[in-house]
Formats: C-alpha cells, sequence, structure tokens
C-alpha cells in the first residue's frame, strides 16, 4: 500500500487508539521490510504459548 500523504496516515491511522489497540489484541507489531524507511508490515512476536506448562528436556 503506497500511502502518498504520510502524517495524515500517522495522525488518522497509526496513532489510532483502536488501530493500537487491535495490533495489542493480536500480538503483532509495525516493522520494516525491505528498503523502506517506515513501517511497511505487521509481524508476530514469538513467545511462549498462554497457559502452557511444559518444559523442554534437550
Amino acid at each position: 500500500m503506497k500511502i502518498t500523504n504520510t502524517p495524515n496516515f500517522n495522525k488518522a491511522i497509526r496513532k489510532h487508539k483502536a488501530f493500537t489497540a487491535v495490533l495489542d489484541q493480536l500480538g503483532v507489531i509495525e516493522v520494516v521490510e525491505g528498503d523502506g524507511k517506515r513501517p511497511n508490515a505487521l509481524k508476530r512476536l514469538f513467545g511462549p504459548v498462554p497457559g502452557s506448562t511444559y518444559v523442554a528436556d534437550v
């Protein structure tokens, strides 16, 4: 998605409470992929499975 008016996008979408709440809810963050300078993709953070109680014996 090519955004021509970045300041407006940042103000209207990226910093909107509902947008940031959904990102938190989904467990994703905005990241830069490729040669860009601004976030252009979403990445799921890796972590333990909620409610898991196992230990790996390596």
